[in-house]
């Protein structure tokens, strides 16, 4: 169990500007290679997030947009790189093995259901 910290997860917000939006995740560290781009990009985010997320994406593949619009896909699910901090502790009551540090966006991938919920979607 790895802790994102709030302040961590601010300063990683202007990161997922310009990265890919791909058609499915990767357990991979190193997602955003050649191979990924030509056979899962679907387009870049656009803009800067604001402090609450909100940034324009791009889409290019019409399949992917006849997911968004029939609502079939509309979650998102962000793929990021960090250092850990084995320094364990709690939160909230919570144990947590440590923390994640300098968190830096890799991509963003268009899913069915992603690990954050509905509130993490195109709108």
């Amino acid at each position: 169990m790895l802790y994102r910290d709030p302040g961590e997860l601010r300063r990683a917000v202007s990161s997922f500007c310009g990265i890919p939006v791909l058609s499915r995740t990767s357990r991979s560290r190193r997602t955003t290679t050649p191979a990924s781009w030509s056979s899962a990009a679907l387009g870049p985010t656009r803009s800067s997030p604001t402090p609450t997320c909100f940034c324009s994406i791009r889409v290019w593949d019409h399949r992917a947009i006849d997911a968004i619009e029939s609502g079939d896909q509309r979650e998102l699910s962000c793929g990021y790189h960090y250092v850990p901090d084995m320094r364990a502790g709690t939160h909230r009551g919570e144990h947590f093995d440590g923390i994640m540090r300098e968190i830096r966006g890799d991509h963003v991938a268009l899913v069915r259901e992603g690990r954050a919920g509905e509130d993490v979607r195109i709108i």
